[in-house]
């Protein structure tokens, strides 16, 4: 089939007769922005679980137990678990910054 108004015209028409043509309804701006905000705060809370286990996984391999937190309990467990000059220091402060 050859592309032209008429002959999309025409294929718009078959799909509404066959039934695979279904209405779309616009979504208020106030339904976008609490998606958008959903969306964002889905994404902030996978990344900061990503890092503590991150964290976690470095420490384990360490051989050290590590009590469950978050957030800035976490942080300050984990700087107390650390001693000034720890090999894994080096790698475990830039995330925890990032936390």
């Amino acid at each position: 089939m050859n592309k032209s108004d008429q002959n999309d015209a025409r294929g718009l028409a078959e799909l509404v007769r066959v039934g695979w043509y279904r209405e779309v309804k616009i979504k208020s701006e106030e339904s976008q922005k609490v998606r958008a905000i959903l969306v964002a705060r889905f994404r902030l809370v996978s990344m900061r679980r990503d890092i503590e286990n991150q964290v976690r996984s470095l420490i384990k391999e360490c051989g050290l137990l590590f009590s469950r937190a978050i957030g800035q309990q976490f942080r300050n467990l984990v700087r107390e678990l650390f001693s000034e000059g720890h090999q894994l220091l080096a790698v475990i402060e830039p995330l925890l910054s990032v936390h």
